[in-house]
């Protein structure tokens, strides 16, 4: 399909009619160009970048890839000294370096490449490791396999990108549902902690009670058998008779058979106990 959309790619060496970013590099030189030779100090760059047949070689090769690639639809870039260079295949970006194998950034940040004209040639895209090479064939004569290597390059990048997007997804979506796997386990351990801790309550509020329930019945029985022992005259007194009633009083307080309360969870609850109004001569000092 893209072979089809791309047609027949034509080497044009006129650079007259120039890609815009060819020309913008081309009308950069012809200012340097206007700087005079005598001047007292050479400002960086300050010399033509592509007089050499070299470069001028490589800026025809760059102005027939990038008019192909936009006539197929796809935006290219060119950086400084007409280096950094790539396209954009639909939102991916695929760069590429055409240049001689030994070529060096100096010192003064020119890029130092051969002057002759037929010098070797090497285009690579890094993101496949497709390369070409003169040593191999003419690069000029191998622009429409270039150029179809990186718009495929671009789908390939794609999908790949596509691809990783759906497993981060998938591998969120998996950490988000162990998280909450971890978050319902964990409310499911507090709520049983929960309710073993109001288990546990309520077993220790029972023995309580039965506890005190068993002390007032004590204390009921050690009036009654109080009461036998002082006799029918002893117990008409008046200070008798008020410790009898203060005595079976504080059973009552004790007892929590009177103050229980069943809820509709079937918990047990204590009503607070009433205390008594008085007490006999001798107590409670």
């Amino acid at each position: 399909m893209v072979d089809q959309l791309l047609g027949k790619v034509r080497f044009v060496r006129d650079l007259g009619s120039a890609h815009s970013l060819i020309r913008h590099l081309l009308d950069e030189d012809a200012l340097r160009r206007l700087k005079p030779s005598d001047a007292p100090y050479r400002l960086r760059y300050s010399e033509p970048l592509f007089d050499s047949p070299f470069e001028r070689r490589r800026l025809r090769i760059l102005n027939n890839l990038f008019l192909a690639l936009i006539k197929a639809g796809h935006q290219p870039w060119l950086g400084e000294q007409g280096r950094n260079v790539g396209v954009t295949v639909g939102s991916q970006k695929i760069s590429f370096t055409l240049d001689h194998p030994r070529a060096r950034t100096q010192a003064n940040g020119r890029i130092q490449t051969p002057h002759e004209a037929y010098e070797t040639l090497r285009l690579e895209i890094p993101a496949t490791g497709d390369s070409w090479a003169d040593d191999s064939g003419r690069t000029e004569d191998r622009l429409r396999e270039i150029i179809l290597k990186l718009i495929v390059a671009g789908e390939v990048q794609y999908r790949a990108n596509a691809h990783t997007v759906y497993e981060n997804a998938c591998r969120r979506r998996a950490e988000m549902e162990h998280r909450l796997a971890e978050q319902r386990a964990e409310t499911h351990r507090l709520a049983r902690e929960k309710a073993i801790k109001a288990e546990a309550e309520q077993r220790k509020m029972l023995l309580r009670m039965a506890a005190d329930h068993r002390a007032a019945q004590d204390v009921r029985a050690f009036v009654k058998a109080a009461i036998a022992a002082f006799g029918p005259e002893k117990t008409e007194e008046s200070s008798v008779a008020g410790w009898t009633a203060w005595a079976l009083g504080v059973a009552d307080q004790i007892d929590p058979v009177g103050r229980l309360q069943i809820t509709e969870d079937g918990m047990s609850i204590e009503k607070p106990a009433v205390a008594s109004e008085a007490e006999p001569e001798g107590q409670g000092r």
